[in-house]
């Protein structure tokens, strides 16, 4: 293992594996590998959190505005008559918020995780009422097809 550190007037120093597993960082590159000075480098860790506090940003920021867009396009979506969209957004929320919790708030500010937590639980309360209209009305449906029998 290399750690480049500027103490040491950039030189690499070696260190101990277990050293490295124990810093947490975030992680660079998602799995892909990196040619520096003819090696390939794989499994990059920022751990300066003045570096790594911008590249969360953008990450969750580009995953986050995916996530509006799909879920507005599932609650305009009028065709859908049993719910399925509204469902599927309550669960892409839901989804991203458990990894925003698990993998990015020790990143991100508390600012930025309420603002991203308060437009989701608009979201999800829309989704929510509206799923819970089209739930009431089959229950209404059915309720008048077993009287008319």
């Amino acid at each position: 293992m290399y750690i480049l550190d500027k103490k040491y007037d950039n030189k690499n120093v070696i260190i101990d594996n277990t050293e490295i597993y124990n810093l947490r960082g975030f992680p660079m590159g998602d799995g892909r590998s990196f040619m520096i000075q003819g090696n390939s480098v794989s499994n990059i860790n920022i751990m300066n959190s003045e570096l790594n506090h911008p590249l969360v940003i953008r990450k969750v920021y580009n995953q986050y505005s995916r996530l509006v867009e799909l879920i507005t396009n599932l609650l305009l979506d009028d065709n859908d008559d049993d719910g399925a969209s509204y469902r599927e957004a309550l669960n892409q929320i839901e989804r991203f918020r458990i990894i925003v919790k698990n993998q990015y708030r020790a990143f991100l500010e508390k600012e930025e995780l309420a603002f991203m937590g308060k437009q989701l639980s608009i979201l999800r309360q829309e989704a929510g009422v509206k799923l819970m209209e089209i739930q009431n009305s089959y229950d209404r449906y059915m309720e008048t097809s077993r009287r008319g029998k």
